[in-house]
C-alpha cells in the first residue's frame, strides 16, 4: 500500500472535512474513507493508522466499513498524500492551511482563539462544506 494508492482511494471514496470542538471553539481535521470491501479498508488502516468502524447497515445495501483519522494524525496523512491528490486537493489544502493558522494563533493550549481566527475558521468550515456538497459540478 503506497501513499499514491491512498491518495487515489481518498479522491474516489473519501471525505476531508472538519470536526468542531465546541468546548474550545476550534476546528479539528478529519478524513474518512468508506467502502464495502473490508479487506482493502483493513489494509489501509494497518498501513496508515486510523480507526476502523463498521458503519450501520442500511436496508438493501451491503455492509460498509470506514477508516477515520482526526487531528494531527489526519494532518500527517494529508501531508503524505497531498502530492498525489487530484479531486480533493482543494479540500486537503484548505484543511491543512486552517490547522496551521489555528495552531499559530493560539498562545497556549488553554488560550482561546481570537475573534479573527474564529471568523477564519467559520469561513473555512463553510468553504469545505461547499467543496464537499454532493452533486456539485466540477
Amino acid at each position: 500500500m503506497t501513499p499514491e494508492y491512498l491518495a487515489g482511494f481518498l479522491d474516489g471514496e473519501g471525505c476531508i472535512d472538519f470536526i468542531r470542538d465546541v468546548r474550545r471553539d476550534t476546528l479539528c481535521a478529519r478524513i474518512r474513507i468508506s467502502n464495502t470491501h473490508l479487506g482493502v479498508v483493513k489494509v489501509i488502516q494497518s498501513t496508515f493508522g486510523g480507526k476502523l468502524y463498521d458503519l450501520p447497515l442500511m436496508p438493501r445495501n451491503r455492509q460498509k466499513y470506514e477508516v477515520t483519522w482526526s487531528g494531527k494524525q489526519a494532518e500527517k496523512v494529508l501531508e503524505l498524500v497531498l502530492p498525489f491528490m487530484i479531486i480533493k486537493r482543494a479540500q486537503a489544502l484548505l484543511v491543512l492551511d486552517a490547522m496551521r493558522n489555528q495552531r499559530t494563533s493560539r498562545t497556549s493550549l488553554r488560550a482561546g482563539l481570537s475573534l479573527e481566527q474564529r471568523t477564519k475558521n467559520n469561513a473555512a468550515n463553510l468553504q469545505i462544506r461547499e467543496l464537499n456538497r454532493v452533486g456539485k459540478p466540477n
